[in-house]
């Protein structure tokens, strides 16, 4: 649908949204809509943290707020507001920061500021009966801008903006339920007048201004888990709700960081809470500098950085948990998301995976593995790595505990695993007979599988088959990103090194609680290529190197871990990074399984920095190396077994590990 003037409110997919689309579509036409922008598990997990707040609050024309109260022509009397959003649902934080709108906010504010900053955070639900919002622009928040000068006199530029808001649908948008309504094109008049009491002549709207009218309106109709963004600029306001249901949205606004906010969220999200929250967070809500100046508080009788001061609202630098803000990529559109697949890879090399279409196979393996693990010692022993005649020994079989961390020898992680490894093909979960020396051929041989669970080898190869399929579907859109031939990846993936593993990890015996070293998994990064994991409850941690402190990742329903290994790092010379991780234990009651899957090249492939990620005019950070020798060489490092200066180059990353951090992984 067009408006009068020809205009139409842009829309865009998952899978053709970049930044430099959107910043453009906003710049001609003031709007445009990224339909499922954040998957549909995702928006109801922040449904059900908002609930408990929202529907104790009362309607306006219920409640006590006289501000609403006297402004009910506007904000409403069947319309819930509610700040400080970020304080009562964590997982807001990945719409406040998501990548996309923030690529596009400060596309539109760079000739304003250096950094830009959240204006305000609200969440609004219009309940039926709700009526018609005036149309309003939104730079009535900050009072210089409305002091622009007049048509032609210096200073004057049409078309600024000051501030960029992202409308989320948390319910679907609908023209019953009361969609924004928008003009397309008004933010670029200087003209504008929004006293639309007044009727005037073609002759007096020349000398006044120009009037918005409804029959300029577009609805911006939107499924939930899409994002409306606009230039504060825009003429707009939420139509009124004619059914029975409620119609949720969140509004992130950006402005410079020199601007004083429209909500004060120093309050709204203090000290103590924005410390909990992923850096990136913390820095849009005003924990940070802008300029060298602006924002500086005293920090240990210093004048310092307000990121310096959160680390004391932390019980340790080094063991405080954030929570990581992953990207969220989705199965059907990971070639066509490749800017910020691309990006992702190049700043945290972990992402979640969603509507991959395998959770049905992976709960069936994962429902053999809790009756293996039930299983008695001595029965998981039948199985264990000393019966396998595969070399290296401890790559088959039932691992009772190990650590991953060469220094920490002698310090068990609390778990258990099921190693099964396979290569042979297309289809790895074809296992490879006994060679006659071992040795000669590493990582080949048949998989040690108990007798006594004879579901368990069919449910566990069946569901290493289809992750073997999807991992090198990612293969091919890393190629994709980084521009580089069709097959450079997975060629060297057609007779690989898979292994798959089954983890338990457990509290001590007698339930206490861990201390502060113990560990369901030491830190470590994965020595391959990709590695999938699909997780059932939270524990996992990656390590933000710049500020040595671990953020959660806890498990998204319906999603895959995806994270790049030491391998990857070395073929694209250090771009794409491999990043240290761990596993925290669970609580005493509590129960954490994973299916870890881990792609890695053919064991003879030679891998040598792309000379696409070389610099030019630079050498490769690395030389050519075998797959397989680098993997047996951090095998021998992660065991102890073999701590000479060649295992040790091997085992190196690409850069030098944080204090406290190890090196290594499956």
């Amino acid at each position: 649908m067009a408006s009068r003037w020809g205009k139409t409110i842009p829309r865009f997919s998952v899978a053709n949204a970049t930044p430099g689309k959107v910043m453009e579509a906003l710049r001609v036409q003031g709007c445009a809509i990224i339909e499922r922008l954040i998957p549909e598990p995702r928006v109801t997990q922040i449904s059900a943290e908002l609930e408990p707040h929202v529907a104790s609050r009362l309607l306006p024309a219920d409640g006590a707020d006289v501000m609403l109260r006297e402004h009910a022509d506007f904000m409403g009397n069947r319309t819930k507001r509610m700040l400080g959003v970020l304080a009562k649902s964590p997982t807001m934080s990945e719409m406040a920061a998501h990548p996309l709108v923030l690529g596009v906010a400060d596309a539109l504010l760079a000739p304003y500021c250096e950094r830009i900053q959240l204006h305000i955070g609200m969440f609004r639900r219009l309940c039926p009966g709700e009526g018609m919002q005036p149309l309003h622009q939104d730079r009535h928040s900050v009072p210089a801008m409305e002091l622009k000068p007049a048509r032609g006199e210096p200073g004057y530029f049409p078309g600024a903006q000051w501030g960029v808001a992202a409308l989320w649908a948390l319910s679907d948008c609908t023209a019953q339920n009361g969609a924004t309504r928008l003009i397309p094109g008004s933010h670029l008049r200087s003209d504008v007048n929004l006293d639309m009491t007044l009727k005037r002549t073609e002759a007096q709207e020349q000398e006044v201004g120009w009037t918005p009218s409804e029959e300029d309106c577009i609805l911006a109709t939107m499924p939930r888990g899409s994002v409306l963004l606009y230039p504060s600029a825009t003429v707009h306001g939420a139509s009124a709700n004619q059914t029975e249901s409620v119609r949720d949205v969140c509004l992130f606004a950006y402005s410079p960081a020199w601007v004083r906010q429209e909500e004060n969220l120093f309050l709204t999200t203090p000290p103590k809470v924005a410390a909990k929250l992923p850096q990136v967070v913390q820095e849009l809500l005003g924990y940070s500098l802008h300029g060298q100046v602006l924002g500086m508080v005293d920090v240990n009788g210093d004048m310092g950085d307000p990121q310096d001061l959160l680390k004391e609202f932390s019980p340790s630098t080094a063991t405080f948990a954030k929570r990581a803000a992953l990207p969220v990529l989705s199965r059907q559109t990971l070639s066509a998301n490749a800017e910020l697949l691309r990006s992702t890879c190049e700043h945290i090399g972990f992402f979640y995976l969603v509507d991959h279409g395998l959770e049905e196979k992976l709960l069936r393996a994962q429902n053999a593995l809790r009756k293996f693990f039930l299983q008695p010692d001595e029965v998981k022993a039948k199985v264990g790595t000393s019966t396998s005649r595969v070399f290296p020994q401890h790559s088959r079989g039932w691992v009772a505990n190990e650590t991953l961390d060469p220094s920490r020898q002698g310090v068990l992680d609390l778990k258990e695993s099921l190693e099964a490894w396979f290569q042979s093909g297309p289809k790895v979960g074809l296992e490879r007979p006994e060679e006659e020396d071992p040795q000669k051929r590493p990582f080949r041989g048949p998989n040690n599988w108990p007798s006594e669970l004879p579901e368990l080898k069919e449910e566990f190869m069946a569901a290493v088959n289809a992750l073997h399929e999807l991992s090198l579907e990612v293969a091919s859109a890393l190629e994709v990103c980084l521009e580089v031939e069709p097959g450079t990846f997975v060629k060297k993936c057609d007779d690989p090194m898979v292994l798959c593993r089954g983890l338990h990890y457990y509290t001590p015996l007698g339930g206490d609680t861990p201390d502060e070293a113990a560990l369901g998994c030491s830190a470590h990064t994965d020595y391959g290529l990709i590695s999938l994991l699909h997780q059932t409850a939270k524990g996992l941690q990656v390590l933000h190197a710049e500020d040595n402190v671990w953020m959660d990742v806890d498990p998204l329903p319906g999603s895959l871990v995806v994270n790049l290994g030491d391998l990857m790092q070395r073929w694209t010379n250090g771009r794409f990074k491999s990043t240290v991780h761990r596993v925290l234990p669970p609580e005493p009651g509590q129960r954490r399984q994973c299916i870890g899957f881990f792609l890695d090249a053919n064991f003879d492939a030679v891998i040598e920095p792309l000379p696409r990620c070389i610099p030019p005019g630079e050498a490769s950070k690395y030389p050519a190396i075998q797959a397989g020798q680098h993997k047996l060489a951090k095998f021998k490092v992660q065991s102890g077994s073999e701590l000479d200066d060649q295992s040790a180059e091997f085992f190196r990353r690409t850069v030098e590990a944080p204090k406290g951090a190890s090196m290594g992984g499956a």
